[in-house]
């Protein structure tokens, strides 16, 4: 973890540095204007992986690249392929569905668009925190099992979500308390519609939290474990059966059925309706995931 923190940062400082240096023209630099953002970004990754590559030929707790280890390992290759297909699809849904959600928010205009955003940006406040003890409750659950310890790999899941799901559910009172004060953050003065519209949407997603919490956390401890099927299905239900078609039922007015001229009657409760179903969406995966904890199934999964 320290040296993926120590490379990300080099990465970030070589990116910014080569972005704004090309961006602006500065010295003996061309301007290129946005590409140079592009630029700089690729320069960081170059970097980023030199350095990746460097610890590992190197080596490093334990990992050591060896160039005959290289060779096609067939049973190794199916049983990352078992694990990682799900794993990838997983992620791939989870990036279709909130692309396709954004597009319903922009179709409810530049307000709601800006609203969203802004809620978004202020979101990402609590969400650092779950994402840190997502990825230690995937390593610990997957190096305890991996040690056939599986009393030690559900207590420490178990303690991932207390001080992980505590650490956001503090941030989320925050949010819920000062929501007007940290939307001023991010917009201007004269932006007032968007000051009106963003507060609540922070604080539907400051409720949110514990449930929040609990899908990122658990998820990341099924996948450590190799269980990578059930949290795709769980997204699919979540994302496809209830996020994307509660939204449009919710924000809009009138909703067109695929296909047919037919329409049925919505809400009409615009930007805010749609993270109303945002929030139902991730109490039921939460329910889901926390199902499939207790139920154990994943202590036990062949990887």
């Amino acid at each position: 973890m320290i040296s993926g923190l120590i490379i990300m940062t080099i990465v970030n400082v070589v990116n910014v540095a080569v972005s704004w240096s090309l961006v602006l023209g500065l010295g003996p630099l061309p301007c290129c204007g946005w590409q140079g953002i592009a630029i700089g970004t690729a320069c960081g990754f170059v970097v980023g992986g030199t350095l990746v590559v460097g610890l590992l030929l190197r080596g490093r707790w334990g990992l050591r690249l060896r160039w005959r280890w290289l060779r096609p390992n067939g049973d190794l290759i199916r049983r990352m392929l078992r694990i990682g297909l799900p794993g990838g699809a997983d992620n791939l849904s989870i990036i279709g569905c909130q692309l396709w959600f954004v597009s319903v928010i922009n179709q409810l205009g530049n307000l709601a668009a800006a609203a969203h955003g802004v809620a978004i940006c202020v979101e990402s406040l609590a969400f650092l925190p779950g994402a840190a003890f997502q990825m230690a409750a995937t390593t610990l659950a997957g190096q305890y099992l991996g040690a056939k310890d599986y009393h030690k790999a559900g207590r420490s899941v178990l303690m991932a979500c207390l001080v992980g799901g505590g650490l956001m559910i503090a941030a989320g009172a925050v949010m819920y308390a000062e929501a007007a004060p940290l939307t001023q953050l991010f917009i201007k003065a004269e932006q007032v519609e968007v000051a009106q519209l963003a507060p609540p949407l922070i604080r539907t997603v400051a409720l949110a939290m514990p449930a929040l919490a609990l899908t990122m956390i658990l998820s990341g401890a099924l996948r450590g474990a190799g269980d990578t099927r059930w949290p795709l299905v769980f997204s699919l239900i979540g994302l496809l059966g209830v996020r994307l078609p509660l939204a449009y039922w919710l924000a809009f007015s009138q909703i067109r059925l695929p296909g047919t001229e037919w329409t049925i009657p919505g809400w009409d409760l615009g930007v805010v309706g749609a993270w109303y179903a945002m929030f139902a969406d991730l109490h039921l995966r939460a329910v889901l995931i926390l199902y499939r904890f207790w139920h154990g199934g994943w202590k036990w999964v062949k990887v």
